[in-house]
């Protein structure tokens, strides 16, 4: 309960992330390998830090801020995570 109040007084966000096993292959091989790891800490700490990166490269498009916000955070593309 102390941790929710915490995370709400810090507006943090948490999510829960669902990845199939080829998916989690592909990330790893684009750079993130702990994303692999048998610790469950480290494994997330890496996908953590996969989706911070994908986040912050959508800045890079030039968009205005209102675009951006119109439009969804992460996109699945089937062929690669790029």
């Amino acid at each position: 309960m102390a941790a929710q109040r915490e995370r709400r007084r810090k507006n943090l966000v948490q999510f829960t992330v669902a990845a199939a096993a080829d998916e989690l292959a592909e990330i790893a091989r684009s750079g993130y390998p702990e994303v692999r790891s048998e610790d469950k800490k480290r494994a997330v700490e890496a996908l953590g830090l996969f989706i911070s990166d994908t986040v912050a490269c959508l800045d890079t498009r030039g968009d205005s801020a209102t675009q951006r916000r119109s439009r969804p955070l992460l996109r699945r593309h089937s062929s690669s995570w790029k």
